[in-house]
């Protein structure tokens, strides 16, 4: 508002310069793919440092994640893994806690096993 008002962006304080965060990379392994918990968003949904998925679905402490393109795509309760709109996978259960089901927070490091 204000510069549309006609303020110079240099009043509006000082400049501000953007950084990269580095959250590191998934390792492939024998069985799967090693990855780190960056984040868990409100709903106890847990963002990996992983940007591409394997096509099927994976396992996860012996629990089988569905691949989904939505959350849509699963039934209520279910384990899901899909890409996030933000460009990293998340694992979620469908209508439920991610994070407490799996006993996971950020920064844990995961192993995702291949089906």
């Amino acid at each position: 508002a204000l510069i549309a008002a006609g303020k110079p962006p240099a009043s509006l304080g000082p400049r501000v310069r953007p950084v990269d965060l580095d959250f590191g990379e998934a390792k492939k392994t024998a069985r799967g793919l090693e990855a780190t918990i960056i984040y868990v968003d409100r709903f106890g949904n847990l963002i990996l440092n992983l940007q591409k998925l394997p096509t099927g679905d994976m396992m996860l402490k012996g629990v089988r994640l569905k691949r989904v393109r939505t959350y849509a795509e699963g039934r209520r309760i279910e384990p899901l893994i899909t890409l996030g709109s933000h460009g990293f996978a998340e694992i979620a259960i469908n209508q439920g806690n991610a994070s407490e089901a799996f006993c996971l927070k950020a920064q844990d490091r995961i192993e995702l096993e291949e089906i």
